[in-house]
């Protein structure tokens, strides 16, 4: 998000994202 008080939250759904795609990524290989 754009405030301070969404910094949390945006960190989170990044990190998601990021795991996920390396799930993706191990699963592919």
């Amino acid at each position: 998000g754009i405030s301070f008080y969404m910094l949390a939250s945006d960190t989170m759904f990044l990190g998601a994202g990021l795991a996920a795609g390396v799930v993706s990524a191990r699963s592919a290989s």
